[in-house]
């Protein structure tokens, strides 16, 4: 089996139990307008993976805007207002996106953080980073 389908099974299974844990808690209303849960995702390739696996049982939401530097990317207040309202917060960690890393510590308790280094094996490149190029795209 390659990495990559390794990884996108992994992320999945996560993904998934994730979302079963939010649904199993949220509080239950029939007379309200079902809302489906918010995930916010840092870059364009969780938001395609998130998406890609929940398809429109969730309302996916990408941080940082297509085509720009996740290392020099710093959310706007309303941005991080945003990640707070969300269920999830799915970022790829590493020290990828450091302002994902100084964040996680100041959302609220009720939305999740799930850093994706945690969950793969990572590949020192040769250039010595500690990280394969592989791992710097999602």
């Amino acid at each position: 089996m390659r990495m990559e389908t390794k990884r996108l099974i992994i992320f999945g299974v996560i993904l998934v139990a994730s979302v079963v844990g939010m649904s199993f808690f949220a509080p239950s209303n029939p007379t309200k307008t079902i809302r489906k849960p918010s995930v916010s995702v840092s870059t364009f390739t969780l938001y395609e993976a998130v998406h890609a696996v929940a398809g429109e049982s969730l309302d996916v939401r990408p941080i940082i805007p297509p085509g720009s530097d996740a290392h020099m990317f710093s959310p706007t207040p309303k941005q991080v207002a945003d990640i707070g309202q969300s269920s999830l917060f799915i970022y790829n960690g590493a020290g990828f996106e450091m302002w994902g890393e100084s964040l996680k510590n100041t959302l609220p308790a009720t939305t999740e953080v799930l850093d994706m280094s945690a969950h793969v094996r990572l590949i020192k490149s040769e250039g010595g980073d500690g990280m394969d190029a592989e791992d710097h795209h999602g």
